[in-house]
């Protein structure tokens, strides 16, 4: 049984979701790229998040560390964990943010 909360894995490709479109309307708002990730990630779309988390990254020079760790997140879901904790361990080096509240 589906809940109204969950994600669908039907995505129209008439109308564009809103994170989309924002990362359209202001194509240097790394977060917005973020975003986009982690809901592709949610919908199974695995290469489309790791094009949007790789964008986040190029587009902040590195600083943006929620990118680093969605993408090692990927690698962890692809079973790659030697790369998955390169990644995470990067963003975690530019961020005091505890690895439980994650």
């Amino acid at each position: 049984m589906k809940r109204d909360w969950e994600p669908s894995k039907e995505r129209s490709r008439w109308e564009p979701d809103p994170l989309t479109k924002a990362s359209e309307a202001f194509p240097d708002y790394y977060e917005a790229y973020y975003h986009v990730g982690v809901v592709e990630t949610r919908l199974g779309h695995k290469n489309e998040a790791r094009r949007a988390f790789q964008r986040a990254i190029d587009l902040s020079g590195g600083r943006y560390a929620w990118a680093e760790f969605g993408f090692g997140y990927l690698l962890y879901l692809e079973e790659k964990p030697e790369e998955a904790v390169t990644i995470i361990a990067g963003g975690w080096k530019r961020t005091r943010v505890h690895p439980l509240v994650i």
